[in-house]
Parts: C-alpha cells; structure tokens; sequence
C-alpha cells in the first residue's frame, strides 16, 4: 500500500493495477486515492467506516479517500482480485467534467460495496483484465484508454448501486422513529433539486406536519435544514479538497454559487474561501476522524435543538455515550471548530432566523394595515 501511494504521488492524475491471490490480512486503513476493487474468486470480508460487507465472486468495492477500511480474507480461501488505485485529481482537475465529478464525489454517504453476477460480472471482470492488460503493456493512448474503462467501471457500479438501494418506498408514519427515514432521505437526496413538497408526498405526509416533525427532531424547518447538511458538506469538502466556489455550488445541488455563498454566509458568517483559509488542513498529515454520519448528524441536530440552553462538551459527550476527547476530535475534523465556536455559530444561526422572521412579521403587518 505504501508503495501504491508513493507512485501515485510522483505524478497527479497517476494510477496502479494490480492483481492479488491470497489471504493476507490487510489492517484498517485509509489513503489519499481511490481504491477500486473486483473479487474475481475466494471469500472474507472488507470493513468501510464500520460497515461491514462479504467479498465473494462478483464483490465490486470502490474506497474513497474518506473510507477507513480493512480486508479480512477467509484463511481457508484464498482472495483474488484486481484492484484499480487513481488519484482523484484524474476527474476533479484533468478532465474538469462535472458529470465525471458527480460519479466520485456525488454523494459521500453512499454505499461502497455492489455485487455482480452473471452476465454483469463477466462485463465488470473483462473490464478490469482489460485494465490489468493495459496497464502492463506500453501500447500508444494507454491512458486516455485506462481513464475511460476506470469510468466505465464507476458508471456500472453506480448504475448497479442505485438498482439495488431503492430509497425509502411506502413508508408511513407511525412514530417519531420514522423521523430519521425522512432526515436520512434528505442526506441522500441533498444534491438534488428537493422541495418540501416532495418529501411531503413520499412520506404521505402534509408540508405543514412534515415541517413540525423536522423542527421538533432538529430544531430545523426543512429549507434550514437543507441549507445545513449542504454547507456542512461543503465545509467538509473545503477543508479536504481544492474546489473551486462554483464547482463547489453546484456538487452540492444549488441552482446558482450567488444563493450557496447567501446560504454559507447565513451558517458560517464568513464567505467559502475565508473559512478554507483558516480551517484547512493537509489532509494527507492530519489523523481526520472517521464517524458514522448518522450519529454526527444527531449530535449537530441536538446542538439546534438545544442551542438556547447551557450546554458544555461533557453534556453532549454524555447525552450520546462517548468519550469527550473522541467527541472533540470528531467534531474538529468534521467542521473544522472546536465545540464552543461551533455552538456558539449555531445560535448566532438562530438568532440570525429569529431576527427574519420578526422582520417578516413587521413587514405583513404594514402591509395590512395599508
């Protein structure tokens, strides 16, 4: 592994091919490139922030590098595959396609692991040999070839992905637990053109019951609580990456960069580049903490809903069972503040909302009274 990062490193847009047939244990684990990885026989198991899933003939996995993971083979079969390993400047910076953009960086919270069989596997596993093929030989347009069968791969698998993970059909709400269905659609879906409505309609709900369930559980209306799960993608994505303000804009699913920097501003009182100025970090030297998103996104939804009251890191810590330096530390690598400057910007957040409303509120007033 050491090796492959030290190749990619020599040239950006770089890549590594390889074939392996063992049953090596490989420790958890994360690097600065992308990983992809085809299981063409054998069987064990590969562990992706927690999440564990079986490797077995037809096991497509693509790692990001945000994915800490670790490959645990069954001793008694050996694993072979061919595992693809590129830089994620090869579409973020090379070929400036924002489609291409969309299949890595789409969404961050996606399943990393599909299975194929039968016919799609033989397509998936001719694609890869051919991949281990070029990659060997010293044949003219060897990379432009790699780059467009390393997309064919990532096409297939997200198409395999979104065939197999139907998200959240016929659901009714029967009790408040049917809440997190809802946020974890909206997590899913944040990039996209979403409206109340919408959600409203998947859930059966009304808009109006479905804005109470999200304020009551978040603390958030829905457009709120858009606005916060999109910047704090972006402030991740700020902190990690070197993307531009409009390319930033538009991964995130906002219809213009002029309402995403209104959005920012509103959250982080600063604009996008002042808080990469003063939050970045080399990702490649930092110790950036893994953590389940659902749980981050319970801590920072208890933080609004609770904002008004004294709150300390050793009540948070305490509320959701962890440990106060862990806490901490996740907390820092997801937004890049530590926990008072982060409650401290949610109630300015608030109170921002709160000064709105009354302005609204004055405004229907005169109105009336012409």
């Amino acid at each position: 592994m050491e090796y492959v990062q030290n190749n990619l490193k020599r040239d950006i847009g770089q890549y590594h091919i390889a074939y392996s047939c063992n049953n090596k244990y490989i420790p958890i684990h994360k690097h600065t490139f992308i990983e992809m990885m085809l299981v063409l026989s054998g069987q064990g198991k590969v562990i992706v922030n927690g999440m564990g899933y079986e490797l077995k003939s037809g096991s497509l996995c693509i790692m990001l590098p945000w994915h800490m993971h670790e490959i645990i083979p069954d001793t008694n079969n050996l694993l072979e595959t061919i595992t693809c390993f590129f830089d994620l400047e090869i579409f973020t910076r090379a070929h400036a396609n924002s489609e291409l953009d969309d299949l890595i960086l789409g969404n961050l919270d996606a399943l990393s692991y599909v299975y194929f069989e039968g016919p799609d596997f033989k397509r998936v596993s001719d694609i890869f040999k051919h991949l281990l093929r070029e990659y060997t030989d010293q044949n003219h347009w060897k990379d432009p070839l790699i780059y467009a069968k390393i997309v064919e791969v990532l096409v297939l698998f997200d198409r395999m992905r979104k065939s197999t993970s139907e998200i959240v059909k016929h659901i009714t709400v029967e009790n408040n637990h049917v809440i997190w269905d809802i946020i974890n659609f909206i997590h899913l879906l944040y990039r996209t053109d979403i409206t109340l409505s919408t959600i409203a309609e998947k859930f059966n709900l009304s808009e109006k019951d479905l804005n109470i369930l999200l304020k009551r559980h978040t603390g958030l209306n829905f457009n709120n609580l858009l606005d916060e799960i999109r910047i704090r993608n972006a402030c991740f994505l700020l902190i990690v990456f070197d993307l531009s303000v409009p390319l930033l804009s538009n991964l995130l699913g906002y219809k213009n960069t002029r309402i995403f920097l209104k959005a920012f501003i509103k959250m982080k009182n600063m604009e996008p580049e002042e808080f990469k100025r003063s939050h970045f970090v080399n990702y490649e030297s930092e110790n950036i903490e893994i953590v389940p998103s659902k749980l981050y996104s319970q801590v920072i939804y208890y933080l609004h809903l609770h904002c008004k009251e004294e709150l300390t890191l050793a009540d948070i810590a305490r509320e959701f069972h962890l440990d106060e330096n862990y806490l901490s530390s996740i907390l820092r690598s997801q937004t890049g503040q530590d926990f008072i400057d982060l409650l401290n910007e949610i109630r300015i957040f608030h109170k921002k909302v709160r000064s709105i409303k009354k302005l609204k509120l004055k405004n229907h007033i005169r109105d009336c009274e012409k």
